[in-house]
């Protein structure tokens, strides 16, 4: 048929070999309210512009419903029903650009609902719904570039709800529903650039919700992605995308899962209560993740944690909110040069806040983890080059900071301006060596402030360890520099087993409750000078603690320390040696005539509580005699 402006109404169309209606290079005509049914194609337009279809019903026909084929432009599909036929229910091929498709019914058809073949551009899907076909709902494929679907219902499909191929770039898909696709995803783009994504829905799928494969430069934004049966977005080898403000909560899977994915934004998402991790990065360096929530990921297949990187590289975790997690908060693995900013990793219900192995030159600056099961932060296997500022690990069941070098330490890390606070342990570090920790505040810990075993060649220096429950600093290792530290109003102050060769000097040791300095098993070789060592161990009723406390065979020789006093015998009644046992070794001491300047001094108020302290230990120790 050739004609042109002809008007096709209130047929019935059924049982031929070919097609059913057929137009070609017919322009301006209007099929309504026609029936096709039985024929190989529905309705068939070639080379034909600017008609109308609509009303139309085409069903059961042996190929395609409604084919619009080769060069077909500007027409306009509405309110058809395009159901049950043995290939697509509505098709654009080659080159057939600028029509509108809206507010029909595509459904149960034996193919695909909606299939764009190459070069279909600048076509707009309005309002249509198309569910139950065999394979796809909506395809789009083969350079079909700068098309719009808007409004679309793409559910139940066999494999995907909305599925654009090869070169669908420019194409924008906002307010669609691609639920209980029962094959794959929700919605793919493969190998498609530049799109736009905008508050469509991908829930209950088999496998992802919204999958992008080999697809660069696209926008995610205000979609929703839930309850699918594996991740709710993943990212396969796309670069330079902008995930924003997104929900994928729910999933089996992850969240949001980037693989081999590189300079992403993923910026103020929802990725909660999901089965494995909230997000996910995999391979995936020189992204930046801001502003997200990944809170409440439970019990899944690998690691349950709210933020996880994996061989990820140059990254920016900032300001994202990654709190009551199973595993950790955030987790680093094998990943190296991330900038952790502002980060909040709290209460993790079977683990810790943050935790980093096999992961090295890190930046980790002004983050929050409290209330965690385990740690605050854990570095493990060999995670070496670190550097933690400012950070605040307070309220964890077992540690602010734990250092776990079983089987490979941790090396070269540095820890300044810290808060480790109310923790079981403020700082436990194993097997751990050549650690700096500067400035940190250690207080109101239910067991040691800071605890060193078997972790040799570090600096600990500068900081504030107070008040806490157990032993201020316990040192089970060998050749550690201590120095300008205070260490106050602790059980004891500084404790060495078996620690050997340490240089502990410059330190401020004062107002512990038992012993200022407690040696024990085999610490030998130890510089211990130049520290101010003041009213320890100072009781009422008649019971009698110590300064410096030497629980071992070998002598110890101190030297340059500043006691708080000037009588010698004032100084050996707080020390505890072979004079109270003779099966201890010997204390050596010489005195300075004032505070050590190089020491942290007090505040005022310490001061004068420490002078008061000093009239009362002169008052004992005119009753006690020495052994």
């Amino acid at each position: 048929m050739g004609w042109s402006t002809a008007n096709i109404s209130n047929n019935h169309v059924t049982n031929n070999g070919v097609k059913g209606i057929r137009l070609s290079s017919s322009n301006n005509n209007t099929l309504f309210n026609n029936t096709v049914t039985s024929n190989d194609d529905g309705i068939f337009l070639f080379s034909s512009d600017y008609n109308t279809l609509s009303n139309n019903a085409v069903t059961s026909n042996d190929a395609d419903g409604i084919s619009v084929y080769q060069h077909c432009d500007y027409n306009t599909l509405s309110n058809n029903t395009a159901n049950g036929n043995g290939d697509d229910g509505i098709q654009l091929f080659y080159w057939s650009t600028n029509n509108v498709i809206k507010d029909n019914n595509v459904s149960s058809n034996s193919d695909d609902g909606i299939y764009f073949v190459e070069g279909c551009n600048y076509n707009e899907l309005t309002n249509n719904t198309v569910n139950s076909n065999t394979y796809y709902g909506i395809y789009l494929y083969k350079w079909s570039k700068h098309n719009i679907l808007t409004n679309n219902t793409a559910s139940s499909n066999g494999w995907y709800g909305i599925y654009l191929q090869n070169k669908c770039n420019n194409t924008r898909l906002v307010n669609n529903i691609a639920n209980l696709n029962t094959g794959y995803h929700g919605i793919l783009l493969d190998q498609s650039c530049s799109c736009t994504l905008e508050n469509n829905t991908a829930n209950s799928n088999n496998q992802t919700g919204i999958y992008l494969y080999d697809s660069n430069s696209n926008t995610l934004a205000n979609n929703t992605a839930n309850s699918n049966g594996d991740d709710g977005i993943y990212l396969s080898h796309s670069d330079y995308n902008n995930v924003t403000s997104n929900n994928a909560g729910s999933n089996t899977g992850s969240g949001i899962y980037s693989y081999y994915s590189n300079y992403l934004n993923i910026s103020n998402n929802a990725a909660n209560s999901n089965h494995n991790d909230g997000i996910s990065l995999s391979y995936s360096s020189n992204n930046n993740l801001t502003n997200n929530d990944a809170n409440s990921n439970i019990e899944g297949i690998a690691l349950i944690s709210g933020i996880y990187l994996s061989h990820s590289d140059y990254n920016n975790l900032t300001n994202n909110d990654a709190n009551s997690n199973y595993y950790y908060g955030i987790d680093l693995s094998y990943s190296d040069y991330n900038n952790l900013t502002r980060n909040n990793a709290n209460s993790s219900t079977h683990y810790g806040g943050v935790r980093l192995a096999h992961s090295c030159n890190n930046n980790l600056t002004n983050n929050n983890a409290y209330l965690n099961e385990r740690s605050g932060f854990c570095l493990a296997q060999s995670s070496n080059y670190n550097n933690f500022t400012n950070n605040h690990a307070n309220s964890n069941d077992y540690y602010g900071i734990y250092m776990d070098g079983t089987g490979s330490d941790s090396k070269y890390n540095t820890f300044t301006g810290n808060t480790l606070n109310s923790n079981g342990k403020g700082v436990y570090s194993e097997s751990s060596d050549y650690n700096n920790f500067t400035n940190n505040t250690i207080s109101s810990n239910s067991n040691e402030g800071m605890w060193f075993t078997m972790s040799d060649h570090s600096t600990i220096e500068s900081n504030t360890i107070t008040d806490n429950t157990g032993i201020g600093l316990k040192i089970n290792s060998d050749h550690n520099n201590i120095r300008y530290n205070t260490v106050a109003s602790n059980k004891d102050g500084i404790y060495l087993w078996y620690a050997r060769n340490n240089n502990i000097s410059c330190n401020w040791v004062h107002n512990n409750n038992e012993k200022g300095f407690y040696l024990t098993v085999g610490s030998t070789g130890n510089t211990v000078g130049n520290n101010n060592i003041m009213s320890n161990g100072v009781s009422a009723n008649d019971s009698w603690n110590y300064n410096f406390y030497n629980d071992q065979e070998n002598d110890v020789t101190v030297a340059s320390n500043y006691w708080g006093m000037d009588n010698e015998t004032l100084i050996a009644e707080s020390i505890y040696d072979w004079n109270e046992d003779s099966s201890k070794g010997n204390v050596t001491f010489d005195r300075r005539s004032g505070p050590a300047p190089c020491a942290p001094i007090p505040e005022l108020l310490t001061l004068i509580l420490l002078s008061v302290g000093l009239l009362v230990l002169a008052g004992y120790v005119v009753l006690r005699r020495r052994k």
